[in-house]
Protein backbone atom coordinates (compact mmCIF):
# COMPACT_ATOMS: atom_id res chain seq x y z
CA UNK A 1 0.00 0.00 0.00
CA UNK A 2 1.55 3.53 -0.69
CA UNK A 3 0.58 6.76 1.33
CA UNK A 4 -0.16 9.89 -0.44
CA UNK A 5 -0.96 12.89 1.51
CA UNK A 6 -2.40 16.80 0.33
CA UNK A 7 -1.18 19.28 2.80
CA UNK A 8 -0.74 22.95 3.32
CA UNK A 9 2.41 24.41 2.20
CA UNK A 10 2.15 27.50 4.59
CA UNK A 11 1.74 25.30 8.22
CA UNK A 12 2.62 21.74 7.19
CA UNK A 13 -0.84 20.45 8.35
CA UNK A 14 -2.17 17.45 6.46
CA UNK A 15 -5.85 17.91 5.13
CA UNK A 16 -6.56 14.82 3.29
CA UNK A 17 -4.83 11.39 2.71
CA UNK A 18 -5.23 8.31 0.54
CA UNK A 19 -3.89 4.51 0.27
CA UNK A 20 -3.25 3.45 -3.14
CA UNK A 21 -2.93 -0.44 -3.44
CA UNK A 22 -1.03 -1.89 -6.86
CA UNK A 23 -0.04 1.64 -7.59
CA UNK A 24 2.40 4.12 -6.89
CA UNK A 25 1.66 7.48 -4.50
CA UNK A 26 1.18 10.53 -6.15
CA UNK A 27 2.81 13.39 -5.89
CA UNK A 28 0.52 16.02 -8.24
CA UNK A 29 -1.80 18.06 -5.95
CA UNK A 30 -4.55 18.28 -8.78
CA UNK A 31 -4.96 14.55 -9.13
CA UNK A 32 -5.65 14.21 -5.71
CA UNK A 33 -7.77 17.59 -4.53
CA UNK A 34 -8.64 19.16 -7.81
CA UNK A 35 -8.47 22.91 -8.18
CA UNK A 36 -9.83 23.56 -4.68
CA UNK A 37 -10.02 20.69 -1.56
CA UNK A 38 -13.63 20.76 0.02
CA UNK A 39 -14.02 20.38 4.17
CA UNK A 40 -17.40 19.89 4.91
CA UNK A 41 -18.55 20.25 8.54
CA UNK A 42 -22.08 20.07 9.84
CA UNK A 43 -23.45 22.83 11.92
CA UNK A 44 -25.13 23.01 14.89
CA UNK A 45 -28.37 24.34 13.05
CA UNK A 46 -28.05 21.08 11.06
CA UNK A 47 -27.00 23.07 7.42
CA UNK A 48 -23.69 21.94 6.50
CA UNK A 49 -20.64 23.81 5.75
CA UNK A 50 -18.09 23.86 2.72
CA UNK A 51 -14.91 25.36 3.40
CA UNK A 52 -12.24 25.65 0.29
CA UNK A 53 -8.85 25.33 0.58
CA UNK A 54 -7.45 26.53 -3.37
CA UNK A 55 -4.52 24.55 -4.71
CA UNK A 56 -2.47 26.92 -4.77
CA UNK A 57 -1.91 26.75 -0.85
CA UNK A 58 -1.62 22.91 -1.14
CA UNK A 59 1.21 20.74 -2.06
CA UNK A 60 1.32 16.62 -1.83
CA UNK A 61 3.45 13.99 -0.94
CA UNK A 62 4.45 10.42 -1.04
CA UNK A 63 4.57 9.82 2.70
CA UNK A 64 5.43 6.69 4.67
CA UNK A 65 2.23 4.83 5.95
CA UNK A 66 0.88 5.75 8.75
CA UNK A 67 -2.60 4.75 10.14
CA UNK A 68 -3.43 7.18 12.14
CA UNK A 69 -3.47 10.15 9.20
CA UNK A 70 -6.88 8.51 7.87
CA UNK A 71 -8.72 8.94 11.29
CA UNK A 72 -7.12 12.11 12.28
CA UNK A 73 -5.38 13.56 9.21
CA UNK A 74 -4.80 17.54 11.09
CA UNK A 75 -3.14 15.72 13.69
CA UNK A 76 -0.24 15.29 11.50
CA UNK A 77 1.69 17.51 9.81
CA UNK A 78 5.76 17.38 7.23
CA UNK A 79 8.50 18.10 8.72
CA UNK A 80 10.95 19.41 5.78
CA UNK A 81 14.74 18.25 5.58
CA UNK A 82 17.95 20.47 5.77
CA UNK A 83 17.20 20.58 2.01
CA UNK A 84 14.32 22.47 2.24
CA UNK A 85 12.11 19.51 1.14
CA UNK A 86 9.25 17.82 2.36
CA UNK A 87 10.36 14.39 4.65
CA UNK A 88 8.30 11.47 3.31
CA UNK A 89 7.66 10.59 7.37
CA UNK A 90 4.72 12.42 9.10
CA UNK A 91 5.05 13.72 12.58
CA UNK A 92 2.24 14.16 15.03
CA UNK A 93 1.33 17.73 15.90
CA UNK A 94 1.33 19.01 19.53
CA UNK A 95 -2.84 19.05 20.24
CA UNK A 96 -3.81 22.32 22.02
CA UNK A 97 -7.03 23.49 23.74
CA UNK A 98 -9.61 25.55 23.22
CA UNK A 99 -7.76 27.47 20.60
CA UNK A 100 -9.90 30.45 19.40
CA UNK A 101 -12.22 33.44 20.36
CA UNK A 102 -14.70 34.41 17.50
CA UNK A 103 -16.71 37.93 17.98
CA UNK A 104 -18.50 39.97 15.42
CA UNK A 105 -15.28 41.93 14.92
CA UNK A 106 -12.25 39.99 15.46
CA UNK A 107 -11.32 36.31 15.08
CA UNK A 108 -8.59 35.68 17.69
CA UNK A 109 -6.37 32.73 17.80
CA UNK A 110 -4.95 31.99 21.08
CA UNK A 111 -1.77 29.50 21.93
CA UNK A 112 -0.81 27.81 24.82
CA UNK A 113 2.34 29.24 25.66
CA UNK A 114 4.14 32.23 23.58
CA UNK A 115 5.66 31.75 20.57
CA UNK A 116 9.80 31.08 21.17
CA UNK A 117 9.84 32.23 17.01
CA UNK A 118 8.18 33.30 14.45
CA UNK A 119 4.96 30.65 13.33
CA UNK A 120 2.85 30.52 10.45
CA UNK A 121 -0.97 31.00 11.04
CA UNK A 122 -3.64 30.23 8.29
CA UNK A 123 -7.21 30.64 9.10
CA UNK A 124 -10.55 29.07 7.31
CA UNK A 125 -13.99 30.86 8.07
CA UNK A 126 -16.70 30.25 6.43
CA UNK A 127 -18.90 33.09 4.50
CA UNK A 128 -21.45 33.62 2.32
CA UNK A 129 -21.30 32.86 -0.65
CA UNK A 130 -17.47 32.14 -0.19
CA UNK A 131 -14.91 31.05 2.28
CA UNK A 132 -12.67 33.64 3.72
CA UNK A 133 -9.02 32.80 3.91
CA UNK A 134 -6.43 34.39 6.48
CA UNK A 135 -2.66 34.28 6.57
CA UNK A 136 0.02 35.42 9.07
CA UNK A 137 2.29 34.89 11.57
CA UNK A 138 2.78 34.68 15.29
CA UNK A 139 5.66 36.54 16.37
CA UNK A 140 8.17 35.73 18.79
CA UNK A 141 7.16 36.22 22.56
CA UNK A 142 3.78 36.64 21.12
CA UNK A 143 0.85 34.29 22.41
CA UNK A 144 -1.76 34.79 19.73
CA UNK A 145 -2.78 36.35 16.72
CA UNK A 146 -6.00 38.38 15.84
CA UNK A 147 -7.69 38.53 11.94
CA UNK A 148 -10.51 41.68 11.13
CA UNK A 149 -14.04 40.60 10.34
CA UNK A 150 -17.74 41.46 10.21
CA UNK A 151 -19.91 39.09 11.24
CA UNK A 152 -23.37 38.81 12.71
CA UNK A 153 -23.80 37.48 16.61
CA UNK A 154 -25.31 34.59 17.04
CA UNK A 155 -24.31 33.24 13.47
CA UNK A 156 -22.20 30.02 13.04
CA UNK A 157 -19.32 29.05 11.00
CA UNK A 158 -17.34 26.57 10.18
CA UNK A 159 -13.67 27.64 11.35
CA UNK A 160 -10.39 25.87 10.56
CA UNK A 161 -7.24 27.11 12.25
CA UNK A 162 -3.78 25.75 11.23
CA UNK A 163 -1.04 26.83 13.34
CA UNK A 164 2.32 25.62 12.60
CA UNK A 165 3.30 22.84 15.06
CA UNK A 166 0.06 22.93 16.40
CA UNK A 167 -3.07 20.23 15.16
CA UNK A 168 -5.26 21.76 13.09
CA UNK A 169 -8.90 22.82 14.67
CA UNK A 170 -11.53 22.27 12.51
CA UNK A 171 -15.04 23.42 14.33
CA UNK A 172 -18.17 24.69 14.22
CA UNK A 173 -18.16 28.27 15.92
CA UNK A 174 -21.38 30.75 17.05
CA UNK A 175 -20.33 34.29 16.69
CA UNK A 176 -20.06 35.81 20.26
CA UNK A 177 -20.95 39.57 21.34
CA UNK A 178 -18.72 41.98 19.57
CA UNK A 179 -15.97 43.01 21.61
CA UNK A 180 -15.81 46.52 22.92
Amino acid sequence: MSLSVVYVEDTGHVVGAVALTGASPGADVGSLAGAELPLRLALGSGNMSTLSLPDKRLAALAADDEPGVFAEPLSFGIELGADGKPKPSLVRLAPWDKAFVLTADTLTVNLQQEATRITPIMVLLSGDPETHLFTGEIQAGAGSAGFQVSLTTGDEHAVLVLVEGQAGRFETVTVTVKAQ
